[in-house]
């Protein structure tokens, strides 16, 4: 009877219940408190981790030995660890270099104790922490816009504006690069014009052909050169390109527009084609930043008129005899 009553007796089953959850409560906060701290240390150690990458990559471009650069990505970690605090430790950084690359990869694995789930046994919680640099370099261009306007005058600006930019070109444009297209420097001027001096046969594309061989010669250099300012080689003179006519009529009298002609490839001189002026000007309006042929009165020095190889003997007299 005494085991039947202690049986049907259900006091203190609450209490049991409710120390139960009260323990469960406790250690779900308990756990949610610590992880949100390991979070927040993770966080840390990889922006940590970031920036000494980026460090070391910085070592390797300036020509720093592999163990050189490892030493640097310890040494700049080091302190940032220690500055998290909260007990937090770590692996030294394990670095890895990519044979075909310049890529860099850290690695570093950490623990950081409990402050509440050590209560219930668990005393610590670790992480992975991992960062790759890869160095890379797409097409860039860099524009220039240099004031020469009148206040440029004064406390030498003007040469330490030059100087400053030949050094700018010299790192930016190495003598030993090649010159593929991938860094693309652009120059404009504030209230005024630049002067191209020594490149200026090279911003205006100047071209010093030797005499045609050969008709189809000819030809072919016209095709490739007719939009440059064109120099004969024998006489440094500046040229244009046109044909040649022999009239192949048995009577001279036939020899106008409605004969039959023999067209070869000639050059006609220009009388004057020197270029005193070095100086050019930034393109505006609608043919800014673009390669689109100028307008009226924007002369470029460069395009040449332009003779159609394959027109009938007829429209060829008329254009040889208009040439002046």
């Amino acid at each position: 009877m005494q085991a039947q009553k202690i049986a049907r007796d259900v006091r203190g089953n609450l209490t049991v219940l409710t120390a139960f959850i009260l323990a469960s409560m406790v250690a779900l906060v308990g756990l949610a408190v610590d992880l949100e701290f390991i979070f927040r240390q993770q966080a840390r150690v990889q922006y940590a981790m970031d920036s000494a990458v980026l460090a070391g990559a910085l070592s390797r471009q300036g020509g720093a030995t592999d163990e050189a650069v490892i030493a640097d990505i310890r040494e700049y970690m080091n302190p940032l660890i220690d500055s998290a605090g909260g007990g937090l430790s770590c692996t030294p950084v394990t670095v890895t270099f990519s044979e075909d690359s310049e890529d860099i990869l850290g690695k570093m694995r950490c623990t950081q104790p409990t402050f509440i789930s050590n209560i219930f046994g668990n005393d610590e919680m670790s992480f992975n922490v991992s960062s790759t640099s890869t160095f890379s370099v797409g097409k860039i261009d860099v524009s220039f816009v240099f004031d020469v306007s009148g206040s440029m005058n004064s406390n030498n600006r003007l040469t330490l504006l030059k100087e400053a930019a030949i050094i700018a070109f010299d790192e930016l444009l190495p003598d030993d690069q090649v010159r593929d297209g991938t860094v693309r420097l652009g120059i404009v001027t504030y209230n005024n014009a630049v002067n191209a001096g020594a490149y200026f046969n090279d911003v205006t594309r100047s071209v010093t052909i030797p005499a045609d061989t050969s008709n189809s010669n000819g030809l072919s250099n016209y095709n490739s050169y007719n939009s440059a300012r064109m120099y004969d080689q024998a006489t440094g003179k500046r040229f244009m390109y046109y044909q040649d006519g022999t009239c192949t009529e048995s009577d001279p009298d036939d020899c106008n527009r409605y004969g039959d002609y023999d067209w070869d490839v000639a050059r006609w001189f220009w009388d004057d084609s020197s270029a005193t002026d070095t100086c050019v000007y930034e393109r505006t309006g609608s043919y800014a930043a673009s390669d689109a042929a100028p307008g009226n009165f924007a002369w470029i020095g460069a395009g040449n008129p332009r003779w159609n190889f394959y027109d009938s003997d007829y429209d060829k007299y008329y254009g040889e005899n208009e040439i002046e």
